[in-house]
């Protein structure tokens, strides 16, 4: 879906989401808006819904909170491809472009970016490989609304 589809809209809240790879769902960042409008930023490819990818967020997520969205897009960025870390140094082996998602809230010209990356652990060789991979937007269902009393606190 078009990211340009979130300009105009107040941020509730933006929240992590922990994979859930037996109900086939990735690690995700949500999005939720005071129009009732929910969306799920998530890694791109079905290879990336284990439990070392993750989507993430470039500033403290309490801070898009009652923000308006002035700009939305996919970015691209380049980054490193491959990033090798083993117990005395790192090494990296060249850059890839990745999808990323931008979004520019009201009091500031700097784009949010919501990326996703990949960590993998060799324990036979002692070492992590860190990965980018892209992103994408993608809108979620309103669930049934609940009849009955309304609660009083």
């Amino acid at each position: 879906m078009d990211p340009a589809e979130l300009v105009g809209k107040v941020f509730v809240n933006a929240y992590r989401i922990s994979s859930k790879p037996e109900d086939g769902l990735p690690a995700s960042y949500g999005l939720a808006f005071t129009d009732g409008s929910r969306y799920h930023v998530r890694i791109h490819g079905g290879l990336m819904s284990g439990e070392s990818s993750c989507v993430a967020i470039e500033i403290d997520e309490d801070d898009l909170a009652g923000k308006q969205v002035t700009a939305a897009s996919l970015l691209r960025y380049e980054g490193r491809f491959l990033n090798i870390y083993d117990f005395i140094s790192m090494r990296s082996r060249g850059l890839r472009e990745y999808a990323a998602l931008g979004i520019r809230v009201e009091g500031t010209d700097n784009w949010v970016k919501f990326f996703g990356s990949q960590d993998d652990y060799n324990s036979d060789a002692g070492i992590t490989v860190d990965n980018y991979c892209d992103v994408y937007l993608v809108k979620m269902k309103k669930g049934p609304v609940k009849k009955g009393r309304s609660k009083k606190y």
